[in-house]
């Protein structure tokens, strides 16, 4: 049997911290007008917040312009969610500069928490990310071969 001293000790991380990317969906629309940019994610941050998606930014540029996370896609939605004014209902009054269709994406369901997680998020949707320092892992990876091989030394003193 090992001696005390000769013990090494392991890393063990939650399985948060190694899994892939989940995704879940929600209602985007497209801005048509730029200048309603600011006023379209304070209106929709008071009137559908995100909830548990507050990981995410609310907008995202692309080649074909900017998009804007309306709201998450709820289980009881229909199929046929084509619009801003099936999307928000009566709120859509204030929908000005917002294209009149709607499509469905799939953005992260959790706040990344390593440097791999926040890559492969953001390559989905642009996702906010605070490493955590408490862990003292900077840049930890998905897959535990990327972990520390520094041994610890057990003392049984």
């Amino acid at each position: 049997m090992d001696s005390p001293s000769s013990r090494s000790l392991l890393p063990v991380l939650a399985d948060e911290y190694l899994r892939k990317v989940v995704t879940a969906p929600v209602y985007v629309g497209k801005i048509i007008d730029r200048k309603q940019t600011s006023r379209l994610v304070k209106w929709l941050s008071q009137t559908v917040p995100l909830g548990d998606l507050q990981h995410l930014k609310r907008v995202r540029s692309t080649a074909a312009g900017m998009e804007i996370i309306l709201r998450p896609r709820r289980e009881n939605d229909s199929d046929c969610v084509k619009t801003i004014k099936d999307v928000l209902g009566t709120d859509s009054t204030h929908a000005e500069g917002l294209c009149e269709d709607v499509v469905e994406v799939n953005v992260p369901q959790h706040a990344p928490l390593t440097r791999s997680q926040f890559e492969s998020s953001n390559c989905i949707w642009p996702t906010q990310f605070h490493e955590d320092k408490l862990y003292g892992l900077p840049k930890l990876s998905a897959t535990t071969s990327s972990l520390p091989k520094t041994k610890m030394t057990w003392n049984d003193t």
